[in-house]
């Protein structure tokens, strides 16, 4: 948006560079679509916060010792080769 808004002012300092009402509808378009993700973003915040709220809180030590075992223990990784041997 602020690019287009930035060139439409170009254009109205130098008219030959272009024509200003020709970013009219860009400019409306952009802004809208800016608001569709702008909403989309806070219902996926608000889907986070609510799972976040309903997950047990961890403490350190908790945190601490489940990092030990994961670096004892490594995951295994299946692929498609180990298959075909």
């Amino acid at each position: 948006r602020d690019a287009i808004t930035k060139m439409k002012d170009v254009y109205l300092k130098n008219p030959q560079m272009g024509d200003p009402a020709s970013l009219d509808h860009k400019l409306t378009e952009v802004s809208q679509n800016i608001e569709k993700l702008r909403l989309e973003a806070q219902k996926f915040e608000a889907w986070l916060a609510e799972v976040e709220g309903r997950l047990p809180a961890r403490s350190e030590q908790a945190r601490r010792q489940s990092g030990m075992f994961d670096a004892q223990n490594p995951a295994t990784v299946n692929s498609c080769a180990q298959d075909r041997e």
